[in-house]
């Protein structure tokens, strides 16, 4: 089984930040404050744990539209934030691609296949599940 987490909105809460960002390079020095979200990571910790399940660290799937610029501060933020003890399998977007997350995410997941993907935008999770792939949205808490 091939399972795909998303990241923003999905394990990390950036919503404290994300209205302030102008630009890339602040998101990138933001990155590192963006808040865990429990539930979802401690089922991704859970997956990783479960041999039986996961045979092939791969089979886990850190998917998300972050630019590639941005993958030293994404992977320390989830290896700061994820107890696992396999590498990261991050698949984010190239810096020179610009166009909505849901059909990058449509594009990249025609790809690579996942049998599930965790995901918090509606749009993307709408495309998706219209192409065939079972989605798990999470919607935004409130507090």
């Amino acid at each position: 089984m091939k399972i795909a987490f998303d990241i923003d909105g999905v394990l990390a809460d950036n919503t404290h930040w994300a209205p302030t960002v102008a630009s890339w390079d602040d998101f990138i020095e933001a990155i590192s404050t963006s808040k865990p979200i429990p539930e979802p990571i401690t089922i991704a910790e859970a997956l990783f744990a479960d041999n039986a399940l996961i045979v092939n660290p791969h089979h886990i799937l850190f998917l998300t539209a972050r630019p590639e610029r941005c993958r030293k501060s994404t992977l320390e933020w989830l290896s700061n934030n994820i107890a696992i003890d396999l590498p990261i399998n991050l698949d984010m977007r190239p810096n020179e691609i610009d166009r909505p997350n849901a059909e990058y995410k449509l594009e990249r997941c025609l790809e690579l296949k996942p049998d599930l993907i965790f995901e918090d935008d509606e749009e993307a999770a709408k495309l998706l599940r219209d192409n065939g792939f079972k989605v798990m949205l999470f919607l935004r808490r409130i507090e």
